[in-house]
C-alpha cells in the first residue's frame, strides 16, 4: 500500500480548459526484487521509499507552463529528466514494473487549471519552504498528506 502511483494531476489550460500537462508522482521500495542492486536486501533501507515524479506535456509546441518554475526549479525538463524512475539502477522491466508503479490506480487523481495548481504550489512553498527544493514531496504534502 505504500508503493506505486500516488498522485496524478491533469493540468488544464486556463483559456481552453484542455489538458496540457500530466504530473505523476509515485514511490517504490529500494529493497524490492528487481530494483535493488544487490542479491540480498539492505536492512538500512527497510524503512525507506524512493519518490519519483514524471512530467508529460501533451503538446510539442514548445510552450512553457507557469508551474514549470516549481516543477523544474529553474532548469529545463531535459536537464532534470531521467529515462527511468530508478535513476541509473536497473531499468523498469516486466520483472520490476509492479514494484515501481504498483498494481492499483493512483491514490489521488486531480484535474485542475494551471492557475489553480500554481496558486497551490505558491502557498505550499511559503508554508513549507523546506520542501520547495523537492517538488514531488511538496505536491504530495499539498494534495495527499498535508493538513
Amino acid at each position: 500500500p505504500n508503493e506505486g502511483l500516488l498522485l496524478h494531476i491533469v493540468v488544464r489550460d486556463l483559456i481552453t480548459h484542455l489538458p496540457v500537462q500530466d504530473i505523476a508522482i509515485g514511490c517504490f521500495h529500494p529493497n524490492a526484487r528487481g530494483v535493488r542492486k544487490t542479491v540480498e536486501p539492505n536492512p538500512n533501507e527497510e524503512d525507506c521509499r524512493e519518490v519519483w515524479m514524471a512530467i508529460r506535456r501533451r503538446s510539442d509546441d514548445g510552450s512553457v507552463s507557469a508551474v514549470d518554475r516549481y516543477l523544474t526549479r529553474g532548469r529545463s525538463l531535459e536537464e532534470i529528466s531521467d529515462n527511468s524512475p530508478l535513476r541509473g539502477k536497473p531499468r523498469v522491466s516486466n520483472q520490476n514494473m509492479r514494484a515501481v508503479f504498483g498494481e492499483r490506480p493512483p491514490v489521488q487523481t486531480l484535474v485542475m487549471l494551471e492557475s489553480e495548481l500554481y496558486e497551490h504550489m505558491t502557498i505550499a512553498e511559503e508554508e513549507r519552504p523546506e520542501l520547495a527544493k523537492q517538488p514531488a514531496l511538496m505536491l504530495l504534502w499539498e494534495f495527499i498528506s498535508g493538513p
